[in-house]
This record gives C-alpha cells, structure tokens and sequence, in this order.
C-alpha cells in the first residue's frame, strides 16, 4: 500500500503586507521622479559636448567669379557657431546662402567624420535690367551691388513681364546671327508696342508688337547687303514696323538711298 505525503505550507499575512508595500514605494518614487522631471526639465541647461562630433571643417566647391569667397567662409563660421556636426541646420544655411545677390543655389551635405560640403553655383549675367539689377541666363532678376559689377555688354530697359518675351528674342537674334559680325547691345521696350533693338555696329532696328521673329528675319536676309553698302557708315534706324518691306533712316543730312 502506498502512501502519498502532501505537505501544507502556512501562509505569512505580514510578508504579502511588506511585498505590497515596497512594491507601491518603488512606482510612487518612479512617478515622483517622472513629476519632477516634467517639472523642471525646461529650465535644464544640459550641455554634453563630444570632440568627435565637431565639425572639423567645410569643403566649398564652386566657380567664386563674382562671388567672395571669404564672404562664403564668414557666413559658414557664424552659421556654425555652437554647433555640431549633427545638429547644423543644413536646411537653414542653404538658406541665408541662397539669399545672397551672386547665389543661383547652394547644396550643403554631411560628409563623415566631421565635414561638411558645400556647393555653391553663380548667377550667370545676362544683361543688366535698369540701373540697380541685373538678369541671369535664367532670367532670374538679382541685386548685387552694382558699384563693383563689371555691367554685361547687353542692357535692357522694360518691364518684368515683357522679360519672358525678351529672352526669346535675345536668344533667337544670337542664333540667327551666327557666324556674323552683328549682336545685339540693348534692347528697349518703354511700350509695348514698340521695341527697340540697338545693334553693335551702332544701328537700331525698331519693330512693332507683332510678327517680330519675322520682322528680324527679313531684315537679317537683306544685312549682308546693306553692310557691303556705302550705307553702312550712315544708317540711324531701321523701322520694321511695316507688313512688306522696312524704312530705312539716315543720319542727320546724309543721302539715305541704296
């Protein structure tokens, strides 16, 4: 006959007490701890300045023709001020780059351990616009400081929204006129309805609102003859303006006849 032993084990009331009680000490300290925290945490000033994590120095790539590049540098160092490598605001300072007249775009990446690149590209003048601009190949107006700008060899005097229009014109004239000795020197459209083309070899051609790429042309068909012409010395103006043919105008008391 077998027997079988069971064994009982009294329960201890005070040691379940003392469990429970430590147990709830120790999640009313987290939370006090947590309070505490929450409380001051915005007045902390916790500085932990790691060497590794500096930005040892910034790699700047780009064609400075206009552009200073010691200017460059001054920004990136105040920019940089008190940051690291990690928590430089890329964003922010190609920012403050692109603000600056000379600048069409800057890039700005990371480059581990500790550098940083920097890529900038200029503006490329076109031609000045008034007296206080200038318009990239992009037609993009900036504002240098015109005081230390070499102005380009073409101007133009006319409102922003006739720039579009202009541009194509500028580029059209250049592409139809290569190969010869003619480009243009400025264009004026005070009006719209009229435009001035001032040329290099001193003549100015005066077109009307319409058919100007046909207009120029025309008047591009017939140049080599008129350049050839004892004209050449004596021409004013060309005006374009009429649907067959052109006039052409002399100088003050010069025979104006081919």
């Amino acid at each position: 006959m077998s027997s079988v032993s069971i064994r009982s084990s009294r329960h201890n009331p005070r040691s379940g007490h003392l469990f429970r009680l430590r147990t709830w000490t120790c999640i009313l300290a987290v939370l006090g701890l947590s309070a505490l925290l929450a409380w001051t945490w915005p007045s902390l000033n916790i500085s932990v300045r790691w060497p590794h994590l500096d930005i040892r120095k910034f790699e700047l790539s780009g064609n400075f023709v206009n552009f200073s590049d010691e200017r460059l540098k001054r920004l990136l160092h105040e920019a940089s001020a008190g940051e690291s490598y990690f928590s430089l605001d890329l964003d922010k300072v190609r920012e403050q780059l692109e603000a600056l007249p000379w600048v069409k775009k800057a890039r700005l990446k990371r480059v581990w351990p500790g550098t940083v690149s920097v890529t900038v590209d200029e503006h490329q003048a076109l031609a000045s616009f008034g007296d206080s601009a200038l318009l990239s190949e992009e037609g993009v107006i900036f504002h240098p400081d015109m005081k230390t700008v070499e102005k380009p060899p073409l101007s133009i005097a006319a409102s922003r929204e006739s720039l579009p229009r202009l541009m194509r014109t500028i580029r059209n004239f250049k592409a139809w006129t290569e190969g010869m000795d003619l480009r243009l020197v400025a264009l004026d459209e005070i009006h719209r309805q009229t435009l001035h083309l001032h040329l290099s070899n001193g003549w100015t051609l005066v077109l009307g609102k319409l058919d100007r790429d046909k207009k120029i042309k025309r008047f591009l068909r017939v140049y080599p003859r008129l350049a050839d012409s004892y004209l050449v010395e004596r021409i004013d103006y060309l005006d374009l303006r009429y649907p067959d043919g052109f006039a052409i105008a002399c100088l003050e008391k010069q025979p104006c006849k081919l």
